[in-house]
């Protein structure tokens, strides 16, 4: 496994648990307000040793962790590229960890291989954007409505098995206009038939380098404010009730 990098401790990113985060290398995309680059371009990414011995060290932390960490936050990048991540997830199951996975939604076959084989107990979906305004919010043009289809088998995977799961918005001014996100929506309240799951909109903020900033095209990116953000929620929640914000 590819590990860029973890985080020892989070009460934040998987509810009801205290949780480590593993954050690994490698996406399919190029989303133009990513916040973790190094993690996206190739170019960026450490070397071969650095990764090796990042992953030794998370894995002999977790280790010494055992009974007092609830569960494990797989990120990134993308973690489905990975291509070990059934074992890995597997032994780590057999310690007693429960599994967190966010994911794009981009590889269905292996997210579904992964909850047949009981080694998710919660999944974050990311919902870039609608499907005309996906390339937009995905950076990658000529695949769009391949990814854009992919994407719904995820969702339709994660509407059948019942699996606790939510939806991420990240919510960024330029690239989600007040009609994108209402036909956001109107799509997601036609594509989920069986769950219930909370979609958080996620307020777009650059407090460090983004991926666009390594893109050489000069994108300018804001945030709604958060009185703009309150207006969008009470909009989208007329389609989705369990819309929220998430800071």
């Amino acid at each position: 496994m590819n590990i860029g990098g973890y985080q020892k401790i989070t009460l934040m990113d998987y509810p009801g648990k205290v949780a480590a985060i593993c954050f690994v290398q490698g996406c399919q995309l190029r989303c133009p307000y990513c916040h973790n680059p190094d993690l996206v371009l190739t170019e960026r990414f450490i070397t071969e040793k650095e990764c090796k011995n990042i992953t030794k060290d998370f894995f002999s932390y977790l280790r010494k962790r055992r009974g007092m960490l609830d569960g494990i936050v797989f990120s990134g990048g993308e973690p489905l590229l990975q291509n070990d991540i059934q074992e890995v997830l597997y032994h780590l199951k057999i310690e007693g960890f429960s599994i967190k996975l966010d994911t794009n939604g981009l590889l269905p076959d292996r997210l579904e291989s992964l909850i047949d084989n009981g080694l998710l107990d919660y999944v974050a979906l990311d919902y870039k954007n609608n499907s005309l305004g996906w390339s937009k919010a995905a950076g990658i043009e000529s695949t769009m409505k391949n990814q854009y289809l992919k994407w719904i088998k995820s969702l339709e995977i994660l509407d059948n098995y019942f699996i606790p799961y939510e939806l991420r918005t990240t919510v960024v001014k330029e690239i989600h206009s007040i009609e994108d996100l209402i036909l956001m929506g109107k799509e997601l309240k036609n594509l989920i038939k069986k769950s219930s799951p909370k979609w958080f909109l996620q307020t777009f903020e650059k407090n460090h380098d983004i991926l666009c900033d390594y893109q050489n095209n000069n994108t300018i990116l804001s945030p709604y404010s958060k009185e703009e953000m309150m207006v969008i929620k009470e909009i989208l929640h007329q389609l989705i009730p369990e819309v929220e914000l998430r800071s």
